[in-house]
């Protein structure tokens, strides 16, 4: 006889002798194919025995505290006092009769659940772990262009971690060997004139696995690397677009930090107690009841709009004191007079420390220049002797501002859920998920059931009473699509042939009351474009992505996942510090792509459909459909697949060894393992098994191969030249 066996948190619980539990270990259910992060999960009841009160601290009495119902609790189960399976415990509620507790109502979750439970609505820019700072300048973009930020968790290095791939926020690129027009954006590195792609039109990217050690270091997770590897490139060379708004990649507001540097200072003077006041960027009101106004006078470049901002800290506590938004006018601005009478707030009164209010100032603005800013405080004797001053400090000192501004990896992400990610890169590759040895082991479907060649033959324990023969249930129409497929390339597409750029749709007709079975991806997909010569007859090795609607606005659209491929030795383009600054030729760089490596016929797609590698104008046809999902959905819609129900007594040696990827062997047919009902009250246990699938059925084989198509090499490119329309390639 097997018996059950929990325990919660290292004490054992009390079962009653007469409940039914049941256990439930599912991978994919035939009839809800999209379950992930599941392993099984009970409830059941427990009664209010003596034992069971101390284990849950008397939950139904508020007045004793103890047990924390709102978490769940580490739980083991055992047969036969042998490890079975390790999970967690939550309290569901607790049942009451004559106002005296019954049972304890109790949910016993297996292992890889946590996932889900954990993460819960966290978002990407939680994890805020990653501390990666960026700075957006000329120098650094162009630099990680051709080498990206290299970054770590721990022991795990990640190379080009951070990378700025060759996508524009805003305006369009063309390549023309042969125009050297000034201010364009040609990104021909021939000519003398600058013309090209400004840094400012580029926004960061990060790449997969670096989040995915992110999750893990955040949350305590260990995946295994069966798929998240780094030399599974179908994996390794994804990233996500850092962009969290429309167009440039700055501040919501336009501004950029506050400076708080002052340097050159040219003049100080005053009081000797005023002198000691000044500090590097802020000044101290160290006052002895005398009363002191503030003075600021701004020279900038005329029409450089700027904001200046007082804050008041007393080091505890700061706060806004001052803000005034102004446009230069070239010469010396007052933008505090004295007639303003700004007095500084009072300091504690220590004649002989430093405690007191601290007035910080700062410029901010998103304009590159050269403020010179002078501060002058006047100290009265007294309030009421304000028109005679006494003392006086002048400090004058330039504020440079450059192109740059810092942020980081996380202000910069993509808002997203961290599940709805994970769940995201899970439904791409038909990923299962299951917890073994402290790991969540990751792998796709056909390499989960590849993972194992153990087989059981269980027919002498099966109960021959009774079984069941049933037909899976049958779709009527199959979906795999993106969510995001707006972008101007991708709309245009859609347009022309009237189907979603990299997705597949078929209806099955002769199963008009079958259910959909439609896998949507929560992430942009765009159609690249690699750039053609429309000057010349040079042949560029550029691709690039345009982040715009098909009205040619900026375009925000769902976080936006791509493959990323170095160009080493490339074509030289341009590069510029700033729309009308200098420029610098570029041979390496990232470009977007949709395979993992376009230069290869045989990489690895993000399309579900067949659809053509625009770096080559070949087919493309390791689509995520062919590698991940054909086996899968061909011995789904078969005719002759069929699901079996057994119920078996099976021995303790089985039920502690047999796992999902495991075959069965039941009167010499083989059988894959849908899901497993184990009653450990009477020891019977109900299988649902899945025949494995010899005979093809011809007309479901014909559904399969056109989901499986061959790519057709259309393009669509675009440039600025001239709109054309043939067989071959077609222009915009």
């Amino acid at each position: 006889m097997i018996q059950l066996q929990l325990y919660i948190e290292g004490e054992q619980v009390e079962l009653h002798d007469n409940e039914s539990v049941t256990l439930t270990q599912s991978l994919q259910d035939v009839l809800d194919l999209q379950k992930i992060f599941t392993d099984f999960s009970r409830t059941f009841n427990v009664p209010a025995s003596k034992v069971n009160n101390k284990v849950f601290k008397h939950f139904y009495n508020p007045s004793i505290q103890g047990f924390d119902a709102r978490s769940k609790k580490e739980s083991k189960l055992y047969l036969n006092y042998k490890p079975f399976k390790s999970g967690k415990i939550k309290l569901e509620s607790v049942q009451m009769k004559d106002n005296s507790p019954i049972n304890y109502r109790i949910t016993f979750f297996g292992k890889t659940i946590e996932l889900t439970d954990v993460l819960g609505k966290d978002k990407l820019s939680s994890l805020t772990n990653i501390t990666a700072i960026l700075k957006y300048d000329a120098t650094t973009i162009k630099s990680r262009m051709v080498s990206g930020y290299e970054l770590s968790f721990g022991t795990t290095t990640v190379s080009d971690a951070v990378i700025y791939p060759i996508v524009t926020h805003t305006n369009r690129l063309v390549y023309n060997s042969t125009d050297d027009t000034a201010g364009t954006y040609n990104i021909s590195a021939n000519g003398t004139n600058n013309h090209g792609l400004p840094v400012n039109e580029l926004k960061p990217a990060v790449r997969i696995h670096f989040l995915i050690k992110a999750i893990e270091d955040r949350y305590g997770f260990k995946f295994s690397t069966d798929f998240f590897n780094v030399n599974n490139p179908a994996y390794y060379n994804l990233y996500l677009w850092l962009s969290k708004q429309k167009g440039k990649f700055e501040q919501e507001d336009g501004n950029r930090p506050a400076l708080t540097t002052i340097r050159n200072v040219l003049s100080i003077g005053g009081e000797n107690e005023l002198k000691r006041g000044f500090q590097d960027h802020h000044f101290v009101n160290r006052t002895r009841n005398k009363p002191r106004i503030i003075i600021i006078k701004v020279q900038a470049p005329v029409g450089t709009k700027y904001t200046l901002k007082i804050v008041s800290n007393d080091f505890r506590n700061p706060s806004p004191f001052y803000e005034s938004t102004q446009t230069a006018t070239g010469g010396t601005d007052i933008v505090i007079s004295q007639e303003d009478k700004l007095f500084l707030e009072t300091a504690s009164d220590n004649a002989n420390t430093w405690e007191g209010n601290a007035h910080a100032i700062s410029i901010i603005t998103n304009t590159a220049a050269t403020f010179t800013m002078t501060q002058t405080v006047i100290e009265f004797s007294s309030i009421t002797a304000e028109g005679n001053g006494i003392a006086q400090a002048t400090r004058v000192g330039e504020y440079i501002q450059d192109v740059a501004y810092t942020t980081t990896v996380i202000n910069e992400m993509p808002d997203m859920e961290i599940l709805t990610f994970l769940t995201g890169l899970f439904k791409a590759f038909n990923l299962t998920a299951y917890y073994e040895d402290d790991t969540i082991n990751i792998l796709p479907l056909d390499s989960f059931y590849a993972s194992s060649t153990e087989t059981f033959d269980i027919t002498q324990y099966i109960d021959t009473t009774t079984s069941e023969v049933s037909s899976v249930l049958p779709y009527n129409r199959i979906a795999f699509e993106y969510e995001g497929n707006e972008t101007f390339f991708s709309a245009f597409h859609k347009q022309i042939f009237d189907s979603k750029w990299g997705s597949i749709s078929e209806t099955v007709e002769d199963v008009p009351e079958g259910e959909d079975y439609i896998i949507k991806l929560p992430f942009e997909h765009q159609k690249f474009e690699r750039l053609l010569d429309s000057g010349g007859s040079e042949t560029p090795t550029v691709q690039w992505g345009w982040s715009v609607d098909d009205g040619q606005e900026s375009y925000l659209g769902k976080p936006f996942l791509f493959y990323a491929h170095k160009i080493t030795s490339g074509t030289p383009i341009n590069v510029l510090d700033s729309p009308a600054g200098a420029k610098t030729a570029l041979t390496t760089y990232f470009i977007p792509s949709n395979l993992a490596d376009p230069t290869t016929a045989t990489s690895q797609s993000i399309h579900f459909g067949q659809e053509a590698n625009e770096f080559t104008a070949t087919n493309a046809n390791n689509s995520l459909f062919n590698t991940y999902y054909k086996n899968y959905i061909t011995e789904s819609v078969n005719s002759s697949r069929r699901l079996f129900k057994f119920a078996a007594f099976l021995p303790l040696k089985v039920i502690l060894n047999i796992k999902l990827q495991d075959k069965v062997i039941i009167f010499n047919d083989l059988y894959k393992i849908n899901k497993i009902v184990t009653n450990f009250e009477n020891g019977k246990t109900q299988l649902e098994l899945l025949n494995e699938v010899i005979n093809f059925d011809v007309e479901f084989d014909e559904v399969i191969g056109r989901l499986a198509k061959t790519a057709d090499v259309t393009l669509i490119t675009a440039d600025t030249t001239r709109t054309t329309a043939d067989a071959g390639d077609r222009r915009i």
